[in-house]
């Protein structure tokens, strides 16, 4: 494969991809993530930051009490959720700048778990809730 470059949305900004994906059709995440909550009809949705027993798990969804029990079955016990609700371009924005921000945060104990890209330590709790969920802390 090529080596991965740089790419401009016109919507979301700058978004790292290997030229063969580009040509592809693949583009940027943000916008597919919008694409795909579009699908469910609606155009608000959640951003949440749900704390488990040793990390973080952060996401979008438009059904926040069926994902919060999707959640709970896949990771176990919740000790507390944050969310905020926006349009689905700001709630997919803001999920996909946490993840490009703190994607080098390493969580060895995650083998197997389901999502865990959205996962993260308890130390970067504070600062996420300082700026993105102001309204909730």
């Amino acid at each position: 494969g090529g080596v991965a470059g740089d790419i401009i949305c016109k919507y979301h900004g700058v978004f790292t991809q290997k030229p063969e994906n580009h040509l592809k059709g693949k583009g940027c995440s943000v916008c597919a993530s919008v694409k795909n909550l579009n699908r469910s009809g609606k155009s608000e949705g959640y951003l949440y930051l749900i704390e488990f027993k040793d990390y973080l798990k952060v996401g979008i969804s438009t059904n926040i009490n069926k994902r919060v029990c999707t959640l709970k079955w896949a990771h176990g016990d919740i000790e507390n959720i944050y969310k905020i609700y926006n349009t689905i371009d700001y709630v997919c924005s803001k999920e996909y700048e946490i993840k490009s921000k703190y994607q080098n945060i390493p969580l060895s104990n995650l083998q197997g778990i389901i999502g865990k890209t959205e996962c993260f330590p308890k130390s970067i709790k504070e600062e996420l809730l300082k700026t993105y969920f102001k309204d909730e802390y």
